[in-house]
């Protein structure tokens, strides 16, 4: 055909960018990389949450950060995180779960992760960096409440200790001026 109707390769259906039907080395080390930093966030945000909850209950830092046992996170989703039944860390992965993703159009239900539209985007990872906000911004707002509650109860004990020791003071007084008053 001649004129404004001539076939194209995008006329004819074929795509014009053509995806490759696997991924290749670069890829998949950028892609391991990737889950490393993920895994890599994680155990941060573990450790962070350990060394909170220690100087909570009086351990210094480095005391923290030397123990063995750590602290399980309150936050039920960051504990399914540290779980590796739930969420495996990269090594543990297999190559299926690392490098394709579920699809239910696809012949064997599995797809290449690299046929996902923008799947190397920040985007993708939008919903667990907003998890990963939401419980910074918490853990400031309980920090600040603690050291609120810590200073209003010293001050509190001061005063009552203050109180309790005048009480003290004045009724020891009234004695010794009766028993003085006695004497004489």
């Amino acid at each position: 055909m001649f004129g404004p109707f001539k076939p194209s390769s995008t006329l004819l259906g074929g795509l014009l960018w053509k995806i490759p039907w696997r991924m290749s080395m670069g890829q998949k080390a950028r892609q391991r990389l990737r889950l490393r930093q993920v895994d890599n966030v994680i155990k941060q945000l573990t450790l962070g949450l350990h060394v909170a909850r220690c100087e909570t209950k009086g351990i210094q830092y480095d005391d923290a950060l030397k123990m063995r046992k750590k602290f399980k996170p309150r936050s039920k989703m960051l504990r399914l995180y540290n779980k590796s039944s739930f969420f495996p860390k990269e090594e543990q992965m297999s190559s299926k779960n690392k490098y394709t993703v579920f699809d239910r159009e696809e012949r064997d239900y599995r797809k290449g992760i690299h046929k996902v539209p923008k799947w190397t985007k920040v985007s993708q990872y939008l919903y667990l960096a907003q998890q990963l906000q939401t419980l910074q911004e918490n853990l400031q707002i309980t920090r600040n409440e603690l050291n609120t509650m810590s200073t209003q109860c010293n001050t509190h004990i001061v005063n009552q200790l203050g109180r309790i020791h005048t009480s003290w003071f004045k009724s020891t007084n009234q004695w010794l001026g009766v028993e003085l008053s006695k004497k004489k």
